[in-house]
């Protein structure tokens, strides 16, 4: 555009020249001071016409180079933005992997505390009646649908250790026996979970009691001697209630004993 300005004041010029050329031949002042005149003022348009052609190209100039500018911290943002987006991206993949592997073990540890719970009741049956009822008073309060997995758990742990302190010592209980078709009242001696005795005060009635396939059984009187396979003695049952009941000093008493049955997980 600056260049046209120049062409179109050249042109301007000859134009003038050509005009005084054709009226050389004229006297009159007056018409050639007002063709000097004309001439002036064109001059003077071109000249402002340059000086406002440049401040605005000037002006162009500093806003393209504004644009250039914004246009290459645009880019930078995208290109780091871009990387953002990546990183975030990675992270989200790997909690949704860290969640599916947590559904996995949540899935495998309830498949584990439900069986685990199967065989804490396959196992309930099998213990000696007082041990039996306790364990059952506290699986009857669990609510197994509701409940969660540590509320499970912790349930397993409490009745084990009952079962384990149950274990570790004799223990003396009185209860009532249906034998035959009499109610009896009863003390019952029990070495760990895996030995009964009982008798009645007098030792009139007397047994032996395990753990079998089919639950915790008693064997009464002779019965009793047979599974033994020797014979059971009152007296003898009776003796070991005394020294429990009363705290006495110990003395040397036999109890026959079944030392191939075991209590097992996997028995019934």
């Amino acid at each position: 555009m600056n260049n046209n300005y120049v062409i179109l004041g050249k042109f301007l010029f000859l134009f003038g020249v050509f005009l005084l050329s054709r009226v050389g031949y004229c006297d009159s002042v007056h018409g050639y001071d007002s063709l000097v005149k004309n001439w002036i003022d064109i001059e003077n348009q071109v000249n402002t016409l340059n000086s406002e052609w440049h401040l605005k190209r000037k002006s162009m100039e500093n806003y393209l180079s504004l644009l250039d500018e914004e246009a290459a911290a645009l880019k930078r943002i995208v290109e780091q933005n871009s990387g953002l987006i990546g990183e975030v991206e990675a992270e989200r993949l790997d909690l949704v992997q860290q969640k599916n592997e947590m559904e996995k073990s949540q899935s495998a540890l309830e498949a584990k505390v439900r069986q685990s719970l199967l065989s804490i009741k396959d196992l309930a049956f099998q213990l000696p009646p007082p041990l039996n009822a306790e364990w059952n008073s506290r699986i009857n309060e669990l609510d197994v649908d509701l409940s969660s997995n540590s509320e499970k758990l912790d349930l397993i742990v409490d009745l084990l250790k009952k079962m384990n302190h149950f274990e570790s010592r004799v223990v003396l209980h009185q209860a009532s026996m249906k034998i035959e078709t009499l109610d009896v009242q009863v003390k019952q001696v029990y070495m760990g979970v895996s030995q009964g005795w009982y008798s009645s005060d007098d030792g009139a009635f007397y047994g032996y009691g395990k753990p079998t396939s089919e639950g915790w059984k008693w064997w009464h009187m002779e019965s009793a001697s047979s599974e033994l396979n020797q014979q059971l003695n009152p007296k003898d049952i009776l003796a070991v209630i005394n020294i429990l009941e009363n705290n006495s000093e110990a003395e040397l008493v036999t109890l026959p004993v079944s030392v191939n049955d075991k209590l097992s997980l996997s028995q019934r």
